[in-house]
C-alpha cells in the first residue's frame, strides 16, 4: 500500500509540475514583444552603394553610362569625348537629356579640347540641352542622375590623375531629387532655390548655398565620439576647424589631410596643426570626411565661398562599412602620400 501511495505521489508531483511549465509557457507566448511593423524608411543595404577611388578606379568610368536612356549631369569639368557623344547619342534618340556645366571651365576647355568634342559641345549648346551657369560663383557640382541611380563626389570628367573620390547609388527618391536640383539650374536658377527635402534612410543628400552645407558638416561633427578623419583639397572654415579642435580635446582621434598646393594664410592646416599633415607627392583633389560610422562626400571645400556663393552639393552616408571603406583609404593616403 506505501508503494502504491508513493507512485500516486510522484505521479501528482510531476503532473503539478507540468501544469506550472505550460503555465508559464502561456504566459510567456501571450507578453512576449510584439513584432515591428517594417520601416518604410530603412537605410539603403550597403550593397547598393558602390565607391570608387582615383585615379585608380577612374580608368574605365564611361562603363558606367553604357546602357542608360537618360542623362542628367551637373558637372564643373567636362573633358571627356565619350561623354559628349554619349548625350548626344541619348539626345538624337530622343531620351532626356540636361547637362549643366560651369560657363568660366567651359570657356577654358574650348582653348584645348579635341575639334571633335568642341563640336559636340556647341552642338549641346545650340540644341539647348547644355546650359552654362549665370552667376558669379562656381557652378562646382560633380554629379550626374540616371534612372534610378545617382553618381556624386569630387570627381570632375577630365583627364587627370588626381586622388579624387564618387560614390554610385540606387535610390529611387534620392535620384529623383537630384533631377529637381538639375532641372531648377536648367531653368536658370543658380546660387539658390529650394532647400532639399532630403533624408531617406542613413542617406542625406543636401545641395548649396541653400541647404547651408556647413552647418550640416557642424552637425555631424557635434556627434562626434571616436574618430574624425578628412582629406580636403582645400579648407578655409575655421569654424569646421574649431568644431574638431572641441572634439580632440574631448579625446576624439582627429587627423585631417590637406593638399600641399592649396596651403595660403586662409588654409585651416596651421590652426589644425597638431593633427595635420600635407601631401608630399600626387595631388589631392578629394573632399571627404569620416566621422564615427559617417561618410561626408561631395563637391564642397569648406570654404566661405563654397557655402554661400557657389552650385556645390554634398552627400552624407551613415553605415560603418562605407566608412570603413572611406578610413582604409585614407590611411593609405595618411602613410602614403606624405613623408
Amino acid at each position: 500500500m506505501k508503494k502504491n501511495s508513493s507512485v500516486i505521489t510522484k505521479a501528482l508531483f510531476a503532473f503539478i509540475i507540468l501544469i506550472i511549465i505550460l503555465a508559464f509557457a502561456t504566459y510567456k507566448n501571450t507578453n512576449k514583444e510584439p513584432t515591428s511593423t517594417p520601416d518604410t524608411t530603412a537605410p539603403t543595404k550597403t550593397e547598393d552603394i558602390q565607391v570608387y577611388f582615383c585615379p585608380e578606379d577612374c580608368q574605365d568610368i564611361n562603363i558606367l553610362f553604357k546602357d542608360i536612356n537618360e542623362l542628367y549631369c551637373s558637372i564643373y569639368d567636362i573633358e571627356y569625348s565619350w561623354f559628349w557623344s554619349k548625350a548626344k547619342s541619348l539626345y538624337d534618340s530622343n531620351k532626356p537629356v540636361y547637362i549643366i556645366t560651369d560657363n568660366e571651365q567651359l570657356t577654358n576647355n574650348i582653348k584645348k579640347l579635341d575639334l571633335s568634342v568642341l563640336e559636340d559641345i556647341n552642338y549641346a549648346l545650340s540644341l539647348g540641352f547644355l546650359k552654362k551657369d549665370n552667376d558669379s560663383g562656381y557652378m562646382h557640382n560633380k554629379f550626374c542622375t540616371f534612372g534610378n541611380h545617382l553618381l556624386m563626389g569630387s570627381k570632375n570628367f577630365s583627364n587627370t590623375s588626381n586622388y579624387d573620390n564618387f560614390i554610385l547609388l540606387e535610390n529611387k527618391g534620392l535620384s529623383q531629387i537630384a533631377k529637381d536640383e538639375i532641372l531648377e539650374m536648367y531653368s536658370g536658377e543658380f546660387n539658390g532655390g529650394e532647400k532639399t527635402i532630403s533624408q531617406n534612410g542613413n542617406i542625406k543628400l543636401y545641395f548649396c548655398p541653400e541647404d547651408n552645407c556647413e552647418s550640416k558638416y557642424l552637425e555631424e561633427l557635434e556627434k562626434a565620439k571616436e574618430r574624425i578623419h578628412c582629406e580636403f583639397f582645400s579648407m578655409t572654415l575655421n569654424s569646421l576647424s574649431q568644431a574638431m579642435l572641441s572634439k580632440a580635446k574631448s579625446g576624439v582621434n582627429l587627423k585631417a589631410l590637406f593638399e600641399k598646393s592649396q596651403i595660403s594664410q586662409y588654409s585651416q592646416l596651421t590652426t589644425l596643426i597638431d593633427y595635420a599633415k600635407k601631401n608630399s607627392k600626387g595631388y589631392i583633389h578629394n573632399k571627404f570626411c569620416i566621422i564615427d560610422d559617417t561618410v561626408i562626400t561631395g563637391s564642397m571645400n569648406p570654404s566661405k565661398n563654397s557655402n554661400t556663393k557657389n552650385d556645390e552639393s554634398i552627400i552624407i552616408i551613415q553605415d560603418p562599412k562605407i566608412a570603413e571603406i572611406y578610413e582604409n583609404k585614407f590611411q593609405e593616403h595618411w602613410v602614403g602620400l606624405t613623408e
